[in-house]
């Protein structure tokens, strides 16, 4: 994804600024089909501060876009409706993680790694609706390395820990716990 594209769009299109385009009071900047809908290239901007800039048809995000929520995360991907589908990546600034791979109903689904913007921790895996659910592995600042099975978010089922000192446990676990 690649936002450089954008600019030649937002530097020579004709922007035509709407208001209160639908129930949910929001403003567009963009392009519009003959009949007024949405279409083209535009920028979104809801009244909490969300924004969406990207490709529109049927006044719906459709294509490439760009995504910022106003707590500061950032999604990049494609769009379909309201949804981002198939590969993306997203930036949550409060936790400073960055998450790329598979999406579903916009929420990381399928295979995706979640990393810290230091690159000392993440999780590389399989993931269910936004949790680790699957086979994965998930390492920690210090060294700790989990590699195992997942469910709903916890550890569960086989896996291996193991400690920088080289000690290491494997065998079952249940609810994030040793169980055996």
């Amino acid at each position: 994804f690649n936002l450089h594209y954008f600019q030649p769009l937002l530097t020579n299109m004709p922007m035509t600024p709407k208001s209160k385009i639908d129930a949910n009071d929001l403003t567009y900047y963009g392009q519009f089909s003959r009949n007024g809908a949405k279409e083209g290239f535009g920028i979104v901007v809801s009244y909490e501060g969300h924004h969406f800039t990207g490709f529109f048809r049927d006044n719906l995000p459709n294509g490439e876009g760009r995504l910022v929520f106003n707590n500061g995360d950032v999604l990049l991907g494609t769009f379909k409706g309201n949804y981002v589908v198939g590969e993306a990546e997203i930036f949550y600034l409060a936790s400073e993680t960055i998450y790329k791979g598979q999406f579903e109903k916009n929420m990381p689904h399928g295979d995706g790694e979640l990393y810290s913007v230091n690159g000392d921790a993440g999780y590389v895996g399989e993931w269910s609706f936004g949790l680790k659910h699957g086979y994965g592995t998930e390492r920690w600042e210090d060294g700790t390395v989990f590699e195992g099975n997942f469910f709903e978010g916890e550890k569960h089922g086989n896996g291996k820990f193991s400690w920088p000192d080289g000690a290491c446990y494997e065998g079952q676990f249940r609810h994030n716990s040793i169980s055996g």
